[in-house]
Formats: structure tokens, sequence, C-alpha cells
């Protein structure tokens, strides 16, 4: 089924699941790859919660940066749409696991996924406007 501009939604959806799927591969990877390297250091709970963020940031970019590669139109919805999503399977799974209340950190966390997703869907434009001058 085609929407008002002439695209497939189906389109719009698989762009946005394929870049979720991708950016929780990112997350896992990096997760295990911080985790290891915290085992051996002490820090505090501080510390390890802003690293945390930062990758999520980092997943969430990558997030929108392969959705919107994959659609080529419409980049900031594409992002925001896959922040979204990529935020709130983090969201469930996040509070599955803690059996926490909605706390400010959910808030910052949406915040950091859905602008940092936005941002990786930016980037696609300047990527696909590489020119050679020679």
């Amino acid at each position: 089924m085609n929407n008002m501009y002439g695209e497939k939604k189906s389109t719009f959806i698989f762009s946005v699941l394929l870049g979720v799927g991708v950016g929780f591969g990112v997350l896992f990877l990096l997760v295990l790859l911080t985790s290891a390297v915290l085992s051996a250091i002490e820090l505090g709970a501080g510390i390890i919660n802003i690293f945390a963020v930062i990758i999520l940031g980092v997943s969430s970019f990558v997030s929108g940066f392969v959705s919107a590669k994959k659609n080529n139109s419409k980049l900031l919805i594409v992002g925001f749409f896959a922040g979204l999503v990529f935020y709130l399977f983090v969201a469930v799974v996040s509070a599955a696991i803690t059996k926490n209340s909605f706390t400010s950190i959910f808030l910052l966390r949406l915040i950091v996924c859905v602008v940092s997703s936005i941002a990786g869907s930016i980037l696609t434009t300047v990527s696909h406007r590489k020119q050679k001058y020679i």
C-alpha cells in the first residue's frame, strides 16, 4: 500500500526496524566491551551511568544512520521514529530488569536516543553529497 507521497509504508517500517536492529547489535557489543573494561577498573555508580548514556547515544546514532541510509527520504522523520522505537525497547527492557518506576534518567535517555538518532539521520545527507572536484 502506498502513502500520499507514493512510497510504500512497508519500506518506512522496514528501514526503521532494520536501523533499530543494527542499533541493538551495536548496543550489545558496546555493553560487552565496556563491561569487560569496567570489571577491571573500580569506578563509582555516577561514572558508570554516564558511560551507559554515552553507549545508548552511540547506539541510537547508528540506528538513525542505518534507518536513514535504507530509506533515503524524509530523513528527519525516519531518524525520529528510529530513536523513539529504539528508546521504547530500551525502556521496556530496563524497566523489566531494574523494576524501577519512571525517573528523570528515563527522560534523559529518551532525549539522548531521539536527538542522537536524528543526528545520525542528518549525517547521511552529508555522506550522500560527497562530490569529486577533480
